[in-house]
């Protein structure tokens, strides 16, 4: 099969990158012929190549930097502006939009190479949705293949953040006519491709449960631990600063465990996306004078070696798919304590293998912490539950078998 994997980024700071080797990973073992295309203007807007990406790419793969379409989706934003959105064909926006559809298929073709290997294709994937439907137009008027597109979004937080608009109908209209048109939506977990089939009356969306990189783990580097064990319950945290990764909640859980006397450090790796929303963070740990019980470390390319010295493992998200992080932590047999939200549960249970708390409920969270500081009899155990699960589960051999079967019934199948 022939298989077009676009992605947006090749570095290696964000969970859709990790998710798109996976699939690039897998396409490869499957004997897939692979092409991937960056859609990027240029070669600094994604300045990061990360080592797992060469090594990836150096592969049998074809590559190709679709580099003309970020300007034409800024044209595209200007004609939306002016004139409006229209279907209509007696509207000047639908002539304007033909034109830059016809000139965005002459940039392609410029590069003869990209367009045949479109052409030929069976199954198109992008790992990001794109800002709009105007690149999955385009490819339309190139490829017969299939086109679907993954949804590590949770459906529920989409909606609430859709609904928060005065325009939340509108938006929400938006968002269906987005998805419908891909021909394909990949969800992480069944319940969220379920979700979604409900909200659209459709059945356009499927599933695939990620897994884990066992050699990033046999090529991680033994390193002495980042940090001092003397005394101090280590808690880490790994997660990009944004507010839906529910950093908010730190500040609170501090004072819990700091009025209970609990010598707790965190350590925080990730990159910062919200620099406003740290320094709001920061504020109210520093005026509580707890400043020196959090360590901020940014975007860090050993940050297994962080989990791996851990007490513990804390995830605050408050809205997630299935963290890339907590399946390293189960491999690595960390104890979890997780907010219970979708896709957590779909990869943990409260009690079995990780402990699970109420969202939003920082007081749990902090019971649940001081319970694995007086017993690390039952951070073992709960580790090593999370580790077993892991490997039940998670690994990337049952994946490659999940992934070749779905690509396959996808690229054969038509939308009904």
């Amino acid at each position: 099969m022939k298989f077009v994997l676009i992605v947006t980024s090749l570095s290696d700071d964000n969970g859709g990158s990790y998710a798109a080797r996976q699939f690039l990973d897998a396409a490869l073992n499957c004997g897939f012929q692979v092409t991937v295309i960056q859609r990027s203007f240029n070669r600094t807007h994604s300045p990061l190549v990360s080592a797992d990406w060469l090594q990836l790419l150096s592969r049998e793969v074809r590559f190709f930097e679709f580099r003309y379409a970020q300007f034409i989706h800024r044209v595209d934003r200007i004609i939306c502006r002016l004139f409006g959105r229209s279907d209509s064909r007696d509207t000047l926006a639908w002539a304007l939009n033909l034109l830059i559809d016809s000139l965005s298929l002459v940039f392609i073709v410029w590069d003869r190479k990209c367009i045949r290997c479109l052409q030929s294709a069976d199954l198109v994937i992008f790992n990001e949705v794109p800002d709009g439907t105007s690149l999955v137009r385009r490819l339309r008027m190139i490829t017969n293949a299939k086109i679907a597109c993954t949804h590590y979004a949770p459906v529920d937080y989409v909606l609430k953040v859709l609904t928060r608009n005065r325009n939340g109908i509108d938006d929400l209209s938006s968002y269906i006519s987005l998805y419908a048109a891909f021909d394909w939506l990949i969800f992480e977990v069944a319940s969220e491709a379920y979700k979604f089939n409900a909200i659209t009356g459709g059945n356009s969306a499927v599933s695939l449960f990620p897994s884990i990189c066992e050699s990033k783990f046999s090529n991680m580097v033994e390193r002495d631990a980042p940090f001092d064990h003397n005394g101090v319950f280590n808690v880490v945290i790994v997660s990009t600063i944004q507010m839906r990764k529910g950093l908010h909640a730190l500040p609170d859980v501090l004072f819990n465990l700091s009025s209970r006397s609990i010598p707790a450090v965190f350590h925080i790796v990730g990159k910062v996306l919200d620099a406003d929303y740290l320094a709001h963070i920061q504020y109210q740990i520093e005026v509580m004078g707890l400043w020196d019980s959090v360590k901020i470390y940014g975007h860090r390319n050993d940050y297994l070696n962080f989990i791996n010295s851990a007490d513990a493992v804390l995830h605050l998200s408050t809205a997630e798919g299935v963290s890339t992080a907590l399946r390293e932590a189960m491999y690595l047999g960390k104890p979890i304590v997780s907010f219970s939200i979708p896709g957590v549960r779909d990869l943990l249970s409260d009690g079995e293998n990780a402990l699970l708390c109420e969202p939003f409920s920082t007081q749990q969270i902090s019971d649940a912490l001081e319970r694995l500081h007086y017993s690390r009899s039952l951070c073992s155990e709960i580790g090593r539950r999370a580790r077993r699960s892991c490997l039940e589960n998670c690994l990337h051999s049952e994946y490659e078998a999940r992934f070749g079967k779905l690509m396959l019934q996808i690229a054969r199948s038509a939308v009904v």
